[in-house]
């Protein structure tokens, strides 16, 4: 959480190292899948940081849920 608190999403790579050339086109939409799993507007800032504004008291937990599950529903 920012100290005003919005929340900041951060990857290490995005896309993910062992999509790089081959499976690439499945994170194009990243911020709008993860926007649809948590019901709130997310913000693609750059690569790897993705920026939520006034997030509820449950969307850590439906981020956390959204990327444990991501490539299971893939």
């Amino acid at each position: 959480m920012l100290r005003n608190g919005d929340m900041e999403v951060v990857f290490n790579f995005m896309p993910p190292s062992f999509a790089q050339g081959k499976g690439e086109g499945r994170y194009e939409n990243f911020d709008k899948d993860m926007s649809l799993a948590i019901g709130m507007p997310v913000s693609w800032e750059d690569r790897e940081f993705f920026y939520i504004e006034k997030p509820h008291q449950d969307t850590l937990d439906r981020v956390r849920q959204f990327v444990a599950t991501y490539h299971q529903k893939r």
